[in-house]
């Protein structure tokens, strides 16, 4: 296997064990694959450099974990509030050793490889538990050779799906426009807003609510071509069409 100048040398010794194994060839397994697996993040707009200025330089990077969803989580833990971090560094044997914070509250945490009786510990995934799930990754936009739909299990030469639509489903911006000013924690568990069913009734909800309190009630009804009533409706928790709240949504942005 060629490595070209600049490509890590992880990614082929990942790509020759995962191949070797599907093959039944003797592997030697890579020697980071009981690593916890992280993510670098890098310190770049005024918001988070002030949050983080005591735990790393501006510009730098920190670390956050990739948690076990399933026994990974301290008991008690609000899972959209915890976002592990700790200060960057090369030196890999380091990181399940490190000192954690959890961005949200500021408390301190470890990671260790096996939960306590108190589920007081962080697990975190490994290089390996990642790779060995790749394996049984479907591959969701092609059709098992037979014409089936494809799992995990499926081998063979896959074939094109031809997609028909059905419904139509409106969804808010996929991506966050903080994220043009540079990497940030939001994209750890950034989900778009969805408005399902068409022509239903629903609430607007409290982020929708708090952006539109900072734009003039005529201005939104004026982007959005609706009538002032269903904007006040709206802002005072009332029940408005699914439709209205993704086109206000999508004019706020």
């Amino acid at each position: 296997m060629d490595r070209r100048d600049g490509e890590p040398d992880w990614t082929f010794e990942a790509w020759e064990w995962l191949l070797r194994k599907e093959l039944g060839l003797p592997t030697v397994e890579p020697a980071w694959l009981d690593l916890p697996a992280m993510m670098s993040i890098r310190l770049s707009t005024p918001h988070m450099l002030k949050r983080f200025r005591k735990l790393s330089r501006p510009y730098s990077f920190v670390l956050s974990p990739l948690i076990d969803s399933i026994a990974g989580y301290p008991a008690g833990i609000d899972r959209q509030q915890f976002t592990l971090i700790a200060p960057f560094t090369k030196n890999r044997r380091a990181w399940l050793n490190a000192d954690f914070i959890n961005k949200h509250d500021g408390l301190h945490y470890s990671l260790a490889f096996i939960q306590t009786p108190r589920f007081d510990k962080v697990i975190p995934q490994t290089f390996a538990y990642i790779l060995r799930l790749y394996l049984r990754h479907p591959e969701s936009k092609s059709l098992g050779p037979d014409g089936s739909a494809s799992t995990g299990a499926t081998k063979g030469l896959l074939q094109r799906m031809h997609v028909v639509a059905s419904r139509v489903r409106y969804i808010g911006k996929e991506t966050d426009r903080q994220w043009e000013r540079g990497e940030d924690f939001s994209l750890l568990t950034f989900r778009p807003a969805q408005f399902d069913g068409i022509g239903t009734m629903a609430k607007a909800g409290p982020d929708l609510i708090q952006r539109a309190k900072d734009v003039p009630i005529k201005e939104i009804a004026r982007r959005v071509d609706v009538d002032r009533n269903t904007i006040r409706k709206m802002l005072r928790g009332e029940r408005v069409r699914q439709t209205v709240l993704a086109r206000i949504s999508s004019a706020l942005d």
